[in-house]
């Protein structure tokens, strides 16, 4: 797909949310001959990954989930059966660049614009400061649900029932520190090893 001005065009899908489920979708809807647009508060693809630092994105039977693993195994971004954040981030970048899926970085919807109850578009405010998306569908993967948000005001984002805190720390010479854990109001904690040999989560 060339390059284009993707404020110019009337995209068949737009994706908000670049995260794996964003990717995902974008990926998949590319490859079934879609023109499709990404928009991401950030500059981030896979960013559970890169920014959260999670090493464990979870799993799938999927084969799109199979082939990102496969992609990443070839560059060295299993180290110890964990994915790397930096290798996460750069192969999504460069799928996304394959794929000739649109990407509209540091945007966030800020009004949507509709007729007969049909969103017609997405005013984004960004860099460029604010301009109108088109798209035939709108599919919201971001995690606060940002277009369900502009749609049904007073729509609040799902608190999940458990959440997980992971810190990182790097040092020279750990020893042999082993494994502990144990138990804090309301859950638990745990200190081990991680799949860099100078850390420890």
């Amino acid at each position: 797909m060339s390059p284009h001005d993707p404020f110019a065009t009337l995209h068949d899908v737009a994706v908000f949310g670049g995260g794996y489920a964003g990717l995902a979708a974008a990926a998949e809807l590319t490859r079934r001959g879609r023109r499709v647009v990404l928009v991401e508060r950030q500059a981030a693809l896979a960013w559970e990954s890169g920014w959260a630092f999670s090493h464990d994105a979870g799993s799938s039977a999927g084969a799109g989930w199979r082939d990102w693993l496969a992609r990443l195994e070839a560059v060295g971004g299993l180290p110890g059966g964990g994915i790397d954040g930096a290798q996460a981030e750069i192969q999504a970048h460069q799928l996304a660049r394959e794929l000739g899926i649109a990407l509209l970085f540091y945007a966030a919807p800020v009004a949507l614009e509709s007729a007969q109850g049909l969103v017609q578009g997405v005013v984004l405010g960004g860099k460029p400061g604010l301009r109108r998306l088109r798209a035939r569908v709108w599919l919201d993967a971001s995690e606060a649900g940002e277009l369900v948000a502009l749609a049904q005001p007073g729509w609040q984002t799902p608190v999940p029932a458990t959440q997980r805190l992971s810190i990182h720390w790097r040092k020279q010479a750990w020893g042999a520190a082993a494994e502990r854990s144990g138990a804090i109001a309301g859950g638990s904690w745990r200190f081990a090893a991680s799949g860099w040999g100078d850390e420890r989560v």
